[in-house]
């Protein structure tokens, strides 16, 4: 870790219960499930640490004892993983850089600081991106897109930014001035407005020890205001020297520090352009410099580039970014040039770009393979599709090209989630046929599923399967065109868990029509109605 000493102006980014948010972030499959969270809390070995809304519906809270909210609850538990959760936040730190360079989990004295907060130093940056609202609505949008709640304030250090973007309530703010909504928002305060939130703060803001607020209490002294109007000079001797120094901090008197993530200021360079410029051969030359002084130590490390982050700012519009997410590690600047351009051929510049940053977020072990006559086709055949996939995304855009990844869920639409396509593919060996239950039963879905069922248009007449007492419709139409029944198969009876909410019946058939066709119908237990919901090639 670095230091770096803070500017007048800090944005505080708090992710409200970080731990559920992580998890269902890397398992989107949780999303609809009652989540808890458990580990050690005092003395009791399993206490819940965090849950979902689901789970508060069932009855589970906070601190309660995991045999107690067993009697309650139904649904998926894990030990919580303070590690995985603060890998992640740094992760997310890291990725902040695109916003300024100094940003970090903690300051650098982090007294009773909890894993779900960021802090970025923006006193410098925050004019790159139209000023304080315009970062803030820019950082709200981007944690938007990452899936994530944060509530964000900007204020003068770093304490009273926490303060209030942990304990100020939503209702407080001015709604002109905040960006987002009651469950996802940020705010830039001025010192006025910040200076009158902060001394209706309770004390707990102040980070002081447990005895200390208790005592505070017993006083009926609830808020900083009140705090500040007790004699400093007797404060140490009633509360111990605690309860100044953090009031000293929340006021901004005393220097402060931000713990700035080491991996946020190894692999970046900012370049203001002496003569802002529209010519898109310059920037393109601005880019390839800063390339070459970026990567020289990151071959040392016989690594490779797995992502980057290109932006160029304007004074006339927000930034234009331009990013890469690599199928294996590159160490080549002509290949991440090539990438960059086929994105940069679609852009139009907002004005002329007076400043430049590249960034460097991930980089993975590239080490030198051993060389052979003749080359390993496995080896070239990655390479290619590597490539594919490298230009595929450079050109319709990270985020879409995806893939496929299956969940245990009954509903059939659930049980593919679309997930970006990982950063790095190992080799995995091949199979001749499947060896799991798993993919036994995905060899009986249709080749193409839709993402939500089609009413299906069926005849009265019936077609009844042989040998049994199940029928479905002799006549329907798909595809723009009737379809007659020739075979069908079934029923597969599949339910959803009762506590998704609406139970779901149905009973799934595979038919054969006579024009060669096969489709996956079903029918709905209770309404009796036909939905159409795939088709096999």
């Amino acid at each position: 870790m670095s230091t770096a000493v803070t500017e007048n102006r800090i944005l505080c980014l708090q992710l409200p219960n970080w731990p559920v948010q992580r998890l269902i972030r890397d398992q989107p499959e949780l999303r609809h499930q009652p989540l808890v969270l458990y580990g050690k809390l005092g003395r009791q070995p399993r206490c819940v640490w965090a849950c979902n809304e689901l789970a508060r519906a069932q009855g589970v809270r906070l601190g309660m004892p995991m045999v107690e909210a067993k009697r309650r609850f139904d649904g998926y538990q894990q030990a919580i993983d303070q590690a995985a959760d603060l890998a992640a936040l740094e992760q997310l730190a890291v990725q902040c850089q695109r916003f300024t360079p100094y940003c970090g989990v903690r300051p650098a004295n982090p007294h009773r600081w909890g894993l779900d907060t960021l802090l970025l130093d923006i006193g410098k940056t925050a004019k790159f991106f139209g000023g304080e609202t315009g970062l803030v609505q820019q950082v709200r949008d981007y944690f938007q897109q990452q899936g994530f709640q944060v509530r964000g304030v900007v204020a003068g250090n770093w304490a009273a930014a926490w303060g209030l973007a942990v304990h100020v309530a939503y209702a407080a703010l001015d709604p002109e001035q905040v960006v987002g909504d009651e469950h996802s928002w940020l705010i830039a305060l001025t010192h006025a407005t910040e200076q009158t939130l902060r001394q209706a703060l309770p004390v707990a803001a102040l980070r002081v020890a447990d005895d200390t607020s208790q005592k505070l209490r017993e006083l009926g002294i609830e808020t900083i205001a009140q705090v500040q109007k007790l004699p400093a000079a007797s404060l140490p001797a009633r509360f111990g020297p605690e309860l100044n120094v953090r009031l000293s901090e929340i006021a901004g008197n005393t220097a402060e520090k931000i713990e700035v993530c080491a991996a946020a200021t190894t692999y970046h360079q900012w370049r203001n352009l002496e003569f802002p410029t529209v010519d898109l051969e310059v920037l393109q030359h601005h880019v390839s410099g800063l390339l070459a002084e970026l990567l020289p130590p990151i071959v040392e490390k016989q690594s490779g580039v797995m992502s980057l982050l290109c932006q160029w700012f304007s004074p006339e519009a927000p930034p234009l970014e331009t990013s890469l997410r690599l199928v294996q590690p590159v160490q080549n600047i002509e290949y991440l040039m090539q990438l960059l351009m086929l994105q940069w051929e679609r852009v139009q510049l907002p004005g002329e770009i007076n400043a430049v940053h590249v960034l460097i977020p991930a980089i993975a072990v590239d080490k030198p393979k051993q060389q052979w006559l003749f080359e390993d086709s496995e080896d070239t055949c990655l390479r290619n599709r590597s490539s594919l996939l490298d230009r595929l995304s450079s050109r319709l855009g990270a985020d879409r090209v995806v893939q496929l990844r299956w969940q245990a869920q009954a509903l059939p639409e659930r049980q593919f989630v679309p997930r970006v396509r990982c950063v790095r593919q190992a080799k995995t060996p091949t199979a001749d046929k499947p060896t799991s239950s798993h993919s036994l039963r995905l060899l009986e879905r249709p080749t193409r599923m839709y993402a939500e069922p089609r009413p299906l248009k069926a005849s009265t007449e019936r077609f009844q399967i042989p040998a049994s007492r199940f029928w479905v419709p002799a006549m329907f139409q798909a595809g723009g065109r009737p379809q007659k029944v020739q075979q069908a198969v079934g029923p597969e009876r599949i339910e959803s868990q009762w506590w998704e909410g609406r139970w779901v019946r149905r009973d799934y058939y595979r038919i054969h029509t006579e024009s060669s066709q096969r489709f996956w119908i079903f029918q709905e237990i209770g309404s009796g109605r036909w939905w159409l919901h795939g088709d096999f090639a």
